[in-house]
C-alpha cells in the first residue's frame, strides 16, 4: 500500500510557472511504467505501460505535456518537476520536445544547474552528483507558439 501512496505522490508533485498570465495554456502529466516484454518473435521489447502498482526497481516515466490554445505566444514557460519521495532519478533521461533548457536541483529546488555541473563537495574532495541526490528536475521554455504542444519526461527508479 505504501507503493500506492508513491504513484500518487508522483503525478501529484509538479509545478508550472511564467512570466506571463497562464490563460490558455494547459500542463497535462502522465506516469508510465516501462517493461521489458517478449514480442511475437521471441525478443525483448520495451513497453510503456500505465502505472497500477510499482515495486522496487522499477523504471516510471514521467511525462508532461504543454498545450496551448492560445492565439498569442506565451513566454517563459517553466515547468519544476520535484524527483517523487521513494525514487531516484535516472541522470541523463531528462528530455524535451523542441527546445526548452534542462536544470536541475540537489538542495530542495532552492538552486538550479545543468546537470555536468552539479557537484558535491565532502571536505576537500569533490565528486559529480548522483542520480539519488537529485531533488528537481526543471523545463524552461523561453516561448510556446500559439495552438501548439510540447512534451518533456524524465525516468526514475522506484527504490
Amino acid at each position: 500500500m505504501f507503493k500506492k501512496a508513491i504513484v500518487i505522490l508522483m503525478i501529484s508533485s509538479l509545478f508550472l510557472f511564467a512570466n506571463n498570465p497562464l490563460e490558455g495554456i494547459v500542463l497535462s502529466k502522465a506516469v508510465l511504467k516501462e517493461q521489458i516484454e517478449l514480442n511475437n518473435l521471441g525478443q525483448k521489447v520495451r513497453k510503456m505501460v500505465p502505472v497500477q502498482q510499482v515495486q522496487g526497481g522499477d523504471i516510471l516515466v514521467y511525462i508532461n505535456r504543454i498545450v496551448s490554445k492560445a492565439n498569442v505566444e506565451k513566454k517563459n514557460i517553466v515547468v519544476d518537476n520535484p524527483i517523487p519521495a521513494g525514487t531516484v532519478y535516472l541522470r541523463g533521461t531528462a528530455t524535451c520536445e523542441g527546445f526548452c533548457e534542462i536544470l536541475f536541483s540537489i538542495d530542495g529546488g532552492k538552486s538550479f544547474k545543468k546537470g555536468e555541473d552539479l557537484f558535491v563537495i565532502y571536505g576537500a574532495k569533490r565528486r559529480a552528483a548522483f542520480g539519488s541526490e537529485y531533488t528537481h528536475v526543471k523545463y524552461i521554455f523561453k516561448s510556446i507558439l500559439p495552438f501548439s504542444q510540447t512534451r518533456m519526461a524524465f525516468k526514475a527508479v522506484v527504490k
